[in-house]
């Protein structure tokens, strides 16, 4: 069985050294061999305790006397690894690769660590006048697959030479409606932030802003960079449901815009 507590330490209470009650909330997971009346996968249990304590004690005393044989939660600072020294590998105007060498909470120290700088994004979830999905297809090198995704782009920085670089030049929302129309050639005056995500929390420091984009309507053909070819294509709710059940809406973090895009589509409360 374990447990997690969490607890605030009260005031004192004046004149005496009776300190009074501390509230205790204590988290219990038990197996289904720890009991009989919880269901056999497993179950949780908060349980409230109330504990007398002496003005001089602390509640961090009073957890280890009354919590003793359990796993008490760290706190986050307990959980942050410390950098001691980095290598760029590569760092120009489109990434910063680095080799990363870390200390543990604990002082142990790790290495290599890879991770890697990127320009933040904005990703678009088109809605139509006609409650279509305006969706694009190409071909994207990490899987060696062509992918249908939504509209996606880099937000662009003040100065090249950095992938990072700390002066912005546009907004996320102004790179969403720049993307829109460069890789569809529709528009909207209808937008709704949704998120901003890390775009890949274990390796990379960069974030994608996702934004709702509805009554878009077409006004030019395509103004895409000459690396660019992807194929613009209108799909229903039901396509672009049936091409996430078969794996085939391979960019996470458009799944995520496009449910929470869903939320509001459907009335929903959700204030982003």
């Amino acid at each position: 069985m374990d447990c997690m507590v969490f607890l605030e330490e009260p005031a004192e209470k004046e004149g005496t050294n009776h300190g009074g009650l501390l509230a205790v909330m204590i988290l219990l997971t038990y197996n289904r061999d720890e009991t009989r009346s919880l269901s056999q996968s497993g179950a949780i249990c908060r349980v409230m305790i109330l504990l007398t304590y002496h003005r001089d004690e602390t509640a961090e005393d009073i957890c280890q006397q009354h919590t003793k044989g359990f796993n008490i939660m760290k706190k986050d600072e307990d959980l942050i690894w410390t950098p001691v020294s980095v290598e760029h590998i590569v760092q120009d105007e489109w990434i910063d690769f680095r080799k990363v060498k870390y200390r543990y909470p604990d002082g142990r120290e790790f290495e290599p660590f890879y991770q890697y700088s990127r320009r933040d994004h904005s990703v678009i979830v088109p809605v139509t006048e006609d409650g279509r999905f305006l969706c694009v297809r190409q071909f994207r090198h990490g899987i060696s697959e062509v992918t249908t995704e939504f509209p996606a782009g880099g937000i662009e920085p003040a100065s090249l030479g950095s992938a990072v670089a700390a002066d912005i030049r546009e907004s996320a929302l102004q790179c969403a409606v720049r993307e829109l129309r460069e890789e569809t050639g529709f528009i909207s005056e209808d937008w709704t932030p949704l998120s901003v995500i890390p775009s890949d929390a274990t390796l990379s420091d960069n974030y994608a802003y996702l934004f709702l984009a509805r009554n878009c309507r077409k006004i030019s053909g395509q103004s895409l960079d000459e690396t660019e070819d992807l194929e613009p294509e209108l799909l229903t709710e039901e396509q672009i449901e049936k091409l996430i059940r078969a794996g085939k809406f391979q960019q996470s973090i458009h799944v995520m815009a496009y449910l929470l895009a869903l939320r509001i589509l459907n009335g929903q409360n959700y204030n982003p």
